[in-house]
C-alpha cells in the first residue's frame, strides 16, 4: 500500500471502483491530480485493471486496487481489505463514486472511524430510499455532493429521509489552458460518446442526413467507442453516409480531433452534466444539445448554443444549417461559450470548492 507523507495538508483517498471511464472517473482522477498538486495527500482506490488505475499510475497519482463488484459489499474478506486500508491510510476524508462504492469502502471507512466520508453524485438518477439506503445515508455519509442543480434534486429524497442537508453543489471543472481552438469554417459537426443507445449517436447520424439535403458538403465526426459501432456502421450506410461519417473509435486526444470541427453536437437521449460540453466550450465551439437532461446548466440557449426539444431532429437539423450559413455567429457563440467555461467552470474554481467542504 502507499505510504502517506506527513507533511501535507490533508489527506484525501478518491474511491472508484467503475472499470470504464466517464465523466465520473475523470472528475476523480482531475481533482485527485490536482488537489496532489496543492500539496495535498491523495490516493485513489479503484478497481483492478481499470482505465482509472493506469492513468493514476501514469500522472504518479497513489494509486491502490482490489478486485470489486456489486455484490462485493457481502463479502467480508472485502470488509477486511478496506477496513485495513483505511486503517493504514487514515484519511481525513473519503469521496465516494457511487452506491457500490458507499456499501463497501463506505462502510469499512466508517468502521476505521474516518470523520469525514463524502458521497459524490454525478447522474440525475434519484437514489432509492430503501431502508438499507437510509441506514447507509444516516451512518456512513457526513455529506452529500452533487456535480449540478439536477442531479442535487435527484438526491433529495434520500437527504430528506435519512435527515441529511441538503447536497453541495460543485460543478465540474477543467483545466483552461490550452492552445487549441476549433476551427469556425469547418463543415464538420463533432460529437464525442460513448457508442451506447442512451448516448444517441444513431440520432446524430439521422441529424446529418437531413442535414445533408440543404447542405451537402457537412459531415459528421463521432468519438468513442462503444457495443454499438457496428450497428451505426450499418446505419450509415443504409443512409447513404458512409463517406460523410468519420468514426474515429476511443481516443485520449479529444481536443485534438474536436479542433477540426466547427460545432459539437450530444444528441444524448439521457445525459448528466456533460464534461464534454466544457471541452467543447473551451474550444470555442457552439454547443447544440437536446432538452431534457444536465446540457441547460452549461449552455446558454442562444448565446453560447442550442437546446432542441428531445425527438425533435427537424429543428436539431435546422439549427444546425443555421449556424452553418453563419461563420460570424459560430465564432461569437464560440467566444462566448469560452469566456463562460473560463469564468463558471475552471478546475482551479472547483477544487477551491472542494477544499472548502474539507473544512
Amino acid at each position: 500500500m502507499p505510504q502517506i507523507e506527513q507533511t501535507t495538508r490533508r489527506n484525501v483517498v478518491f474511491v472508484n471502483f467503475s472499470r470504464i471511464y466517464g465523466g465520473g472517473e475523470q472528475w476523480h482522477f482531475l481533482s485527485a491530480q490536482e488537489l496532489q498538486r496543492r500539496g495535498h495527500a491523495v490516493t485513489i482506490l479503484a478497481n483492478e485493471a481499470s482505465e482509472l488505475a493506469e492513468r493514476a499510475a501514469r500522472a504518479g497519482i497513489p494509486c491502490w486496487t482490489m478486485r470489486v463488484s456489486n455484490l462485493s459489499w457481502l463479502n467480508p474478506l472485502t470488509f477486511v481489505q478496506l477496513q485495513r486500508f483505511f486503517k493504514q491510510i487514515r484519511p481525513d476524508s473519503v469521496i465516494l463514486n457511487s452506491s457500490v462504492e458507499l456499501k463497501t469502502a463506505g462502510v469499512a471507512a466508517k468502521s476505521a472511524r474516518i470523520k469525514q466520508i463524502i458521497y459524490r453524485r454525478g447522474i440525475p438518477k434519484p437514489v432509492k430510499t430503501t431502508r438499507l439506503n437510509r441506514l447507509l445515508f444516516l451512518h456512513v455519509v457526513t455529506d452529500l455532493l452533487a456535480n449540478s442543480r439536477s442531479t442535487a434534486q435527484a438526491l433529495h429524497d434520500i437527504a430528506r429521509a435519512s435527515g441529511r442537508m441538503p447536497p453541495r453543489i460543485i460543478y465540474n471543472g477543467i483545466e483552461t489552458a490550452i492552445s487549441l481552438r476549433s476551427n469556425p469554417r469547418s463543415r464538420t459537426i463533432g460529437v464525442v460518446a460513448r457508442l451506447s443507445h442512451e448516448k444517441g449517436v444513431d440520432v446524430a447520424i439521422r441529424v446529418l442526413a437531413q442535414v445533408r439535403t440543404q447542405l451537402s458538403d457537412v459531415t459528421l465526426m463521432i468519438i468513442g467507442d462503444g457495443p454499438e459501432k457496428a450497428a451505426l456502421q450499418e446505419l450509415t450506410a443504409q443512409l447513404g453516409l458512409r463517406e460523410q461519417v468519420e468514426f474515429v473509435g476511443f481516443t485520449e486526444q479529444v481536443s485534438r480531433y474536436l479542433s477540426q470541427c466547427a460545432i459539437l453536437l450530444m444528441p444524448s437521449r439521457w445525459e448528466g452534466f456533460s464534461n464534454v460540453l466544457l471541452e467543447a466550450m473551451l474550444l470555442r465551439m457552439p454547443c447544440l444539445a437536446f432538452g431534457g437532461q444536465d446540457a441547460h446548466e452549461s449552455i446558454l440557449h442562444g448565446e453560447t448554443g442550442y437546446l432542441v426539444e428531445q425527438g425533435r431532429l427537424d429543428e436539431m437539423a435546422a439549427r444546425i444549417v443555421e449556424l452553418f450559413a453563419s461563420p460570424e455567429n459560430i465564432i461569437d457563440m464560440g467566444d462566448a461559450g469560452y469566456e463562460r467555461v473560463c469564468r463558471e467552470y475552471s478546475l482551479t474554481r472547483a477544487i477551491d470548492q472542494l477544499e472548502e467542504l474539507f473544512g
